[in-house]
């Protein structure tokens, strides 16, 4: 499973520069976003990136989000992702939209709670959106 990961953050790295979120977000997309920005010589990217990689943290991430991770120093981030600060988490629904934005790294405790909180809240909207499609 470690392995799954760590391929889709090497292919990400290397995925071509997108100008739109809507670009990022694929039709086929069934779960919610985990996307990291990351640059290069960040010791603190290099951190979450060890933590990401724990065994637990990564069977969470993939049995819940879809992971991507957008290097800024080698691509233009989407006007929605702009930030100053690597690392960058970002929670996205299914159709690309921002949920929330967490800058700094996290300790696992601290990334699984936001992952957790995160997913309850999407839950949530999901629920709503539901029951106003069918009033």
């Amino acid at each position: 499973m470690k392995y799954i990961l760590m391929i889709v953050m090497v292919l990400s790295v290397f995925s071509e520069a997108r100008s739109t979120l809507k670009e990022l977000v694929s039709d086929d997309i069934e779960k919610p976003i985990v996307l990291m920005v990351s640059m290069n010589n960040c010791r603190y990217c290099k951190k979450q990136k060890k933590v990401i990689r724990e065994d637990d943290v990564t069977q969470y991430i993939v049995d819940n989000f879809q992971f991507t991770e957008i290097n800024m120093s080698l691509v233009s981030l989407p006007e929605k992702l702009q930030t100053k600060s690597a690392p960058t988490l970002f929670i996205l629904d299914k159709d690309g939209e921002v949920i929330s934005k967490n800058m700094g790294y996290k300790k696992k405790d601290d990334l699984m709670n936001l992952l957790k909180k995160s997913l309850k809240e999407l839950k949530v909207y999901d629920e709503l959106d539901y029951q106003l499609e069918f009033r």
